[in-house]
């Protein structure tokens, strides 16, 4: 299994459902570096330190976090709702 698939499978987990306000780089970075409730240290990934989005249609964004050494590329899928975008895939 590659890092990139790791990380893939971690975010899938761990944010499936989730709503995010908008498809903004800031608000999906934040989100995604959001510390485990009742822990002011554990997050499910190393911080990430940048993402870069690339909207594609309402329900998909190309997404790719960036580290010094490594980027993860692949697509987000989004369900549309009245509150912001549920995270349904990140593949």
């Amino acid at each position: 299994m590659t890092i990139g698939v790791s990380f893939k499978r971690a975010i899938n987990t761990g944010f499936i459902h989730t709503i995010f306000r908008s498809k903004d780089e800031n608000v999906i970075k934040n989100t995604l570096n959001t510390k485990i409730n009742g822990s002011a240290k554990v997050s499910l990934l190393p911080t990430i330190p940048k993402v870069e989005v690339e909207q594609i249609d309402d329900n998909h964004t190309a997404l790719t976090l960036v580290y010094d050494d490594y980027a993860i590329k692949g697509i987000v899928t989004w369900k549309p709702t009245a509150n912001g975008f549920v995270f349904m895939s990140y593949e």
